[in-house]
């Protein structure tokens, strides 16, 4: 993937904070990013897909915003954007990927797929911006997947690599300890996204009238966890529907 040049916004001043939201081209991520720019803070615009990243610098204002059109599995494509942050309050990873695989079925090419999406890639973002996160005593926010905590880590590849994610995060919680940095995982249960539609329909029921939290349910919890003091922290957090009969990928 060729990834296009980025002209850094500078952030608004600092009693502002500037955040970073990785998927924020749609679901979950989208409406994180929705409510940290309405709360005041300059939002970094992180995914795969530059127009639906513009669409939404252009609904939000483009001098709150920042686009960074990027495939956060491509090592290369980091380290450059990286140096044009002095500080970083909130890092948000919200990109995934969802395969209705069984872990006896898949190729090794969707296990590293998985694998290099939804664990190595935030946890090494994470590292990489470790400086700026420590200079602003930052908060950084895993979401994870209710499917992660279940029996089907043992079968499922997309549920047996958020459990991977999982451990990752308390490992790297240990490695980050004492550093000011505060670490938030969110396990949200089936949410309305386009990744929930694509569960449904490998389960043989698209459209079908189930009990789905709504992505801004997820960011008003997010929102919330952030204004905790900063003699607290919020480190789990499982977010379900109300009417939930079973959990998989959110």
């Amino acid at each position: 993937m060729v990834v296009q040049e980025v002209k850094f916004t500078p952030p608004l001043p600092r009693r502002h904070k500037t955040a970073l939201v990785t998927g924020a081209g749609s679901g979950i991520g989208r409406a994180i990013a929705v409510a940290l720019c309405n709360a005041g803070h300059h939002v970094i615009l992180a995914g795969r897909r530059h127009a639906p990243l513009s669409a939404l610098a252009c609904q939000l204002g483009e001098e709150r915003t920042t686009v960074w059109p990027v495939d956060i599995t491509q090592a290369t494509a980091l380290p450059a954007f990286m140096d044009s942050l002095g500080s970083l309050d909130i890092l948000i990873h919200s990109a995934g990927m969802f395969d209705a695989g069984k872990l006896a079925d898949i190729t090794p090419d969707i296990r590293r797929l998985l694998h290099a999406v939804n664990v190595h890639a935030p946890i090494h973002l994470s590292e990489l911006l470790l400086p700026a996160l420590r200079t602003a005593r930052g908060q950084i926010v895993f979401i994870n997947s209710t499917a992660s905590l279940g029996a089907r880590v043992t079968q499922d590849a997309y549920a047996a690599s958020k459990h991977e994610l999982t451990q990752e995060i308390a490992y790297f919680r240990e490695r980050t300890r004492g550093s000011g940095i505060r670490i938030l995982n969110v396990y949200p249960g089936r949410t309305a996204t386009p990744m929930q539609s694509e569960v449904l329909r490998h389960e043989g029921r698209p459209g079908a009238d189930i009990a789905l939290l709504q992505p801004e349910d997820i960011a008003t919890l997010i929102m919330d966890c952030l204004s905790v003091p900063r003699r607290a922290e919020v480190t789990d957090i499982v977010i379900r529907p109300t009417e939930h009969v079973d959990d998989s990928a959110e």
